[in-house]
């Protein structure tokens, strides 16, 4: 019964995200659905899909007011990044797994360090798009907050404190890991 509850619970929230207002869009651009893009589904359940830049363009113009958090992965062609610099563009993250292609992205990074970051990890990819997106419905919360607009401001205010209960959570798991592997270590 209660994980009936819990299913339903996640449906209507969702649900809400979707119909109310300006939410940020989180996007994976990458040409197969692959382990990155579950991993990132799991952690992010509003998180879409898509396996073109040309696809995930027509929904950026059918989403003309939200801010975008852009996953490019493993891109191929470098061109595509500057297609997709644009001001509703909050980040733009760019996941590579080869080592050595990493430096054909630090140009960008370097001309737009406030959107692109790199990535190489999981992890590190997730906790930073879970910040950045509390961060940025946030931002919309006081917008909504500054324009009078007290209900959509506080479903966002609630939505980010949900999502820095995760980050914290997600990084007390961490430290306790951490402390297990050493005191492992150390009895060893």
């Amino acid at each position: 019964m209660q994980i009936l509850v819990k299913k339903y619970e996640k449906i209507y929230y969702i649900l809400l995200i979707i119909i109310s207002g300006i939410w940020p869009c989180v996007s994976v651009i990458n040409d197969t659905r692959n382990d990155l893009v579950t991993y990132l589904h799991s952690a992010i359940e509003t998180m879409q899909y898509f396996n073109s830049t040309e696809n995930f363009l027509q929904h950026f113009n059918n989403h003309s007011i939200d801010p975008h958090l852009i996953v490019l992965s493993n891109p191929i062609d470098i061109e595509h990044v500057s297609r997709l610099i644009h001001p509703r563009v909050r980040r733009l993250y760019i996941y590579c797994s080869n080592n050595h292609r990493l430096n054909e992205y630090d140009t960008w990074r370097e001309r737009h360090p406030h959107i692109i970051s790199v990535l190489q990890h999981f992890d590190t990819l997730t906790r930073l798009i879970l910040w950045d997106l509390s961060a940025c419905i946030v931002d919309i919360g006081n917008y909504y907050d500054s324009d009078n607009k007290k209900d959509f401001a506080q479903t966002r205010y609630r939505y980010a404190y949900r999502l820095h209960h995760i980050i914290q959570g997600n990084l007390n798991n961490r430290i306790e890991m951490i402390e297990h592997n050493q005191s492992t270590k150390l009895s060893n």
